[in-house]
């Protein structure tokens, strides 16, 4: 506890707790819940993104991704993802990985260079808007019907 005056003279206590250094790495940015991170020339996440557990919307927009990272999927509260005007060219997941997607709504992977979405995608149930437009797909994963909610798929120039 310290004893800390304000602007008007008067005393306050303000008590801090001292976090062991096991939680302070990983509970330093629990609390975000929207993060922008677009144009940055990314191309990679740390592994460590993992331990946003409440982050529920990510901008990466306009940076320089080739892959998805999927270590996205693993965020169990995002529901908003942009990774629009990147050069996504390759989505991977695993059937496991698109299973344990439980919040994620809204996903926009436009203006990238993919050619298909693997099949396995379809089993990220929650989604509800994709949008795809601008990119180069040739295939579509067979099962769409596989996803209930989804109510809205944007294909424009592909």
């Amino acid at each position: 506890k310290q004893q800390q005056q304000n602007e008007d003279g008067k005393e306050s206590t303000v008590t801090t707790a001292k976090p062991n250094k096991r939680s302070k790495s990983s509970s330093k940015y629990k609390g975000i819940k929207i993060l922008r991170l677009s144009n940055n020339r990314l191309s990679a996440l740390p592994q460590c993104f993992v331990n946003l557990s409440n982050l529920q919307t990510l901008q990466l927009v306009g940076n320089r991704f080739e892959y998805f990272p999927s270590i996205l999927l693993r965020l169990p509260n995002l529901k908003e993802l942009s990774v629009r005007a990147n050069q996504i060219q390759i989505v991977e997941c695993s059937i496991e990985l698109a299973e344990g997607v439980k919040k994620l709504s809204d996903l926009d992977l436009s203006y990238n260079a993919l050619q298909y979405l693997p099949d396995e995608f379809t089993y990220i149930s929650s989604l509800k808007v994709i949008n795809l437009e601008h990119n180069e797909l040739l295939k579509l994963p067979a099962m769409w019907s596989r996803m209930k909610r989804l109510h809205i798929i944007n294909l424009r120039q592909n």
